[in-house]
């Protein structure tokens, strides 16, 4: 998935899952985003 694939909601999501998980590669697992995709999402947070 790319961020812009992402809507507000989902990325708003993503970040609540980021700030749970234990690291960005769980997370992104979870997700089911790449590492990359994380990382922007987090930047733009």
């Amino acid at each position: 998935m790319t961020i812009s694939r992402c809507t507000l909601l989902s990325e708003a999501f993503a970040i609540d899952v980021l700030q749970a998980s234990q690291s960005i590669q769980s997370a992104a697992l979870l997700l089911g985003i790449d590492w990359s995709t994380a990382q922007i999402i987090m930047q733009r947070a």
